[in-house]
């Protein structure tokens, strides 16, 4: 995927890196792309699309997972 399977990111593709991030962090950020809050993914809206698909759970759940990334 675009950050890589372990988190690592890809910088010169501008995607950063997310593992070991704190679960409260990642959540937060999922939730402001979900709701349009955050709208910095450009105007093709991958991290909006994407995090329009999820749930709270889901956010929860892929927040924890990529906490446990190193």
């Amino acid at each position: 995927g675009c950050h890589s399977p372990n988190g690592a990111g890809i910088a010169l593709a501008g995607f950063p890196h997310l593992g070991g991030q704190h679960s409260q962090y990642v959540s937060k950020q999922l939730t402001e792309f979900r709701e349009g809050v955050r709208t910095n993914d450009g105007d093709a809206m991958t991290m909006r699309t994407i995090a329009g698909k999820l749930s709270n759970h889901d956010i929860e759940a892929l927040a924890s997972y990529i906490q446990g990334l190193h």
